[in-house]
């Protein structure tokens, strides 16, 4: 074989960290060519999955229309300057964008659950800052309703929408639930973040 594989120089690239450049070099010097073209078309698709994925992940939000009449209510009152745990009233539960008045735990699997709440001492994914994790649980007749938040992200900048993982129980749209963050994570993450100013 004269001819290095654009997938192979695209292999030792991306999962090794291997240059182009010294692969061209090495294999130059061994009397091999390198297929630059075949390497050049892998490495645009993974720029642009790399693309699609940060906006997938970042634009979950941007159809709006589901949360409109959320947005249009006023902004979530953000209490974590203040305190790590508030009681809030749950404004929306969304499952796989759609809204729904109740998600349980056994209708949750698989699914992306997000819930909005009136006021939140959650960080929201922003500027640099990681969002918070942590849980809310349910109160009064709601007591077993258990989620871990596992991400918070912003929606149209005045809205947090809580990424959760239903652990039991049931939420329902209207409940008084408790929000608190883990404060081990709040105090690694603004660690984290003042050490990369």
């Amino acid at each position: 074989k004269s001819t290095l594989s654009g997938s192979d120089a695209f292999t030792l690239h991306d999962t090794y960290g291997f240059p182009i450049d010294l692969t061209l070099e090495m294999a130059a010097e061994a009397g091999l060519t390198v297929d630059e073209e075949g390497f050049r078309g892998l490495m645009a698709e993974q720029r642009q999955r790399t693309k699609a994925d940060a906006a997938a992940r970042k634009q979950a939000h941007a159809d709006l229309s589901a949360y409109r009449e959320l947005v249009d209510g006023g902004p979530t009152e953000f209490t974590g300057f203040d305190e790590l745990s508030s009681q809030a009233r749950i404004l929306g539960i969304f499952v796989d964008g759609k809204r729904v008045p109740v998600v349980s735990h056994e209708g949750a699997q698989g699914q992306q659950v997000e819930v909005i709440l009136d006021r939140t001492p959650f960080y929201a994914e922003s500027g640099g800052q990681i969002a918070d994790e942590g849980s809310i649980t349910g109160t009064g007749a709601s007591q077993t309703a258990k989620a871990a938040v596992t991400d918070v992200q912003k929606i149209a900048k005045t809205l947090w929408a809580h990424r959760i993982s239903v652990e039991s129980g049931e939420f329902v749209e209207g409940d008084t639930v408790t929000a608190a963050v883990d404060e081990k994570w709040r105090h690694g993450a603004t660690q984290g973040h003042s050490g990369t100013h």
